[in-house]
């Protein structure tokens, strides 16, 4: 692990843990900083394994956005849908160009145009 701030490797792990259980680090800059300090949900609430599955359902099970948080109001964990939204805009990547062997269609709808298709209707 490198400290966040100098990016020595020269740190020292700390007795104690944060609230949610993880480790502490001091660098020799003196710089403290905790597991999660470099990443995208160092901010968060909540246990990131928590963050990254409900993330997961919301993808892989096409979840809505109040069905997940309703979910985990069940299983303890208070959140809005929209941290539902921003965990998953973090978590993400974003949508790069489409490959040019695609097109659009005037509904919406992605449709395969191989080599050779002709783009006129």
């Amino acid at each position: 692990m490198r400290c966040t701030a100098c990016r020595s490797t020269a740190i020292r792990e700390r007795p104690e843990r944060t609230a949610q259980s993880y480790r502490r680090f001091r660098c020799r800059c003196g710089k403290q900083f905790n597991e999660r300090s470099a990443g995208v949900l160092n901010k968060a609430q909540y246990p990131s394994d928590i963050i990254a599955l409900v993330v997961l359902w919301r993808l892989r099970y096409k979840l809505s956005l109040r069905d997940l948080a309703e979910i985990f109001l069940i299983r303890g964990f208070v959140f809005t849908y929209e941290a539902v939204r921003e965990w998953e805009a973090k978590l993400t990547p974003a949508p790069g160009p489409l490959p040019r062997h695609f097109l659009i269609r005037q509904d919406g709808h992605r449709c395969h145009a191989g080599p050779g298709h002709d783009r006129r209707p």
